[in-house]
C-alpha cells in the first residue's frame, strides 16, 4: 500500500496517543510513568520480554534453525529483558500495587508460557525477510516480522500481541478491533507488505495461540492516509511545546479507564516538581516515537 510519507511522520504509538490526547504524547514522550506498577504495566512488561524472546527464535529460523532448538535461550533472553525493563521502574522509584504483586511475581513464568507457546504452535510459514526491524522514517517504529507467506506468497507484516488473560467472549472483539486500526495501515505503509497479521498469543485462562490476517479497505486507506497526514502535521508543529503548552484532551477517560495522567492535568500540577510526587521518569531503551 503506497502513501506519501511526509518528512513529519510518527510511530503508531506516538500516532495513536497524540490523537487521543496531545498532552499525554507529551507525558509519554517526555518518560513519565505513574509511581505505582499496576496490571496493565506488568501486562506491557511481559510483552517486552515475549517480544525479545520471538526476535530470537526467529532469527534462528532465519538461519534455518528449529524454533525448538532455541526455546530455552529464548526464555532466558525475554525474561532478563523484561526484568531489565521493571528494574528501570524501580530504580526509579516505583513501587508495586499490593492488589498486582501476585501478577508481578508470576512475571518470569508467564514469559516462559508465552515463548514456549509460540515455539510450539510457531506461526510463520514461509520466509523471513526482517525480524524487528526500525524504520527511522516512521518514528522509530519496529515491527515485529516481516515474512513472505508460502500459502500466497505475500509480502506479510505479523504483529504479536500477548494477552496475560482474556476471557473467550472477549477473543473476537479483540480481533475485531485491529480490522481498522491505524498501527495496520500505518505498518503496511511502512513495510511495503501486501498483508496484515497478528498473532494473538493468550496466557489464560486457557493458553492458546491464534493468526488472523487482514485485509486492506481501500476506500477506507485513502481517508485513512489524509487524516493520518493531517494529525503528523499537528505533531509536527506542536513536538516541541512543553505539557502546559500542549492542548489536553476534553476527556479524561477511555474505554480501558481514566487517563494515568489525568490526575496531573485535573489538578493543574503539570511543573516537573509537582509531577515527581506521583511519577517517575524512565528513559526508554529504543528509539521509541522519536519527539
Amino acid at each position: 500500500m503506497s502513501l506519501d510519507v511526509l518528512p513529519a511522520a510518527f510511530s503508531p504509538t506516538a500516532s495513536e496517543t497524540a490523537s487521543f490526547c496531545m498532552r499525554k504524547w507529551g507525558f509519554y514522550k517526555a518518560g513519565y510513568k505513574p509511581r505505582v506498577i499496576q496490571y496493565p504495566q506488568i501486562c506491557a512488561f511481559v510483552g517486552t520480554g515475549f517480544a525479545a524472546g520471538a526476535a530470537y527464535i526467529n532469527r534462528g529460523v532465519q538461519r534455518g534453525e528449529s524454533p525448538a532448538s532455541n526455546l530455552a535461550t529464548a526464555v532466558s533472553i525475554a525474561q532478563a529483558e523484561a526484568s531489565l525493563e521493571a528494574q528501570q521502574f524501580i530504580d526509579a522509584g516505583a513501587t508495586i500495587a499490593p492488589k498486582d504483586e501476585k501478577t508481578w511475581d508470576a512475571m518470569p513464568h508467564l514469559i516462559e508460557l508465552a515463548v514456549t507457546l509460540f515455539v510450539k504452535k510457531y506461526p510463520h510459514e514461509g520466509t523471513i525477510v526482517e525480524v524487528e526491524k526500525s524504520y527511522p522514517n516512521f518514528g522509530y517504529a519496529r515491527m515485529d516480522i516481516l515474512y513472505t507467506r508460502r500459502a500466497d506468497n505475500r509480502l506479510v507484516v505479523n504483529d504479536y500481541k500477548v494477552k496475560v488473560k482474556l476471557q473467550p467472549q472477549w477473543v473476537n472483539k479483540e480481533i475485531e478491533r485491529y480490522n481498522r486500526s491505524h498501527q495496520l495501515y500505518e505498518y503496511m505503509a511502512m513495510t511495503g507488505a501486501a498483508a496484515y497479521e497478528i498473532t494473538l498469543i493468550i496466557l489464560a485462562p486457557e493458553p492458546k495461540i491464534k493468526v488472523i490476517s487482514y485485509e486492506v479497505d481501500r476506500e477506507f486507506a485513502m481517508l485513512w492516509s489524509h487524516d493520518t497526514q493531517m494529525q503528523w502535521n499537528r505533531m509536527a508543529e506542536m513536538k516541541h511545546m512543553t505539557l502546559a503548552q500542549l492542548p489536553g484532551s476534553l476527556v479524561h477517560e477511555d474505554k480501558w479507564g481514566p487517563c494515568p495522567y489525568s490526575d496531573a492535568c485535573l489538578r493543574g500540577r503539570l511543573d516537573t516538581a509537582d509531577l515527581a510526587l506521583d511519577y517517575i521518569k524512565v528513559e526508554r531503551r529504543t528509539h521509541d516515537n522519536a519527539d
